[in-house]
């Protein structure tokens, strides 16, 4: 987490700064410094789950598409992306849990 950002409700002068310069006085400030604080929440909750995304996102069709080159079957009689899901979210859970990907 960044240093200025050590609880969601404190919003960095600058970024107040430049995004109510962009603003030209249509919004209050009172308004733009909640919009800031609601985004700078949102992009935290994504990013904390960051790794579960990439798993499934990623690493589930490159494990797939790693089988199908190499012609390897799923076990279990699963379809490879499926297969390649299973791993990719798991991995990434334990990623997002543990914090490393190790």
């Amino acid at each position: 987490m960044a240093r200025w950002a050590r609880h969601p409700t404190q919003v960095p002068a600058m970024l107040l700064h430049i995004f109510a310069a962009g603003n030209r006085g249509l919004l209050p400030d009172s308004v733009v410094k909640t919009m800031i604080t609601i985004m700078q929440v949102a992009l935290q909750k994504l990013f904390s789950i960051m790794p579960l995304l990439f798993g499934i996102g990623f690493i589930a069709p490159v494990i797939a598409q790693v089988m199908t080159m190499w012609g390897w079957d799923a076990p279990f009689g699963m379809q490879r992306i499926v297969f390649g899901l299973l791993i990719g979210a798991l991995w990434g859970l334990y990623a997002t849990i543990k914090g490393r990907w190790i």
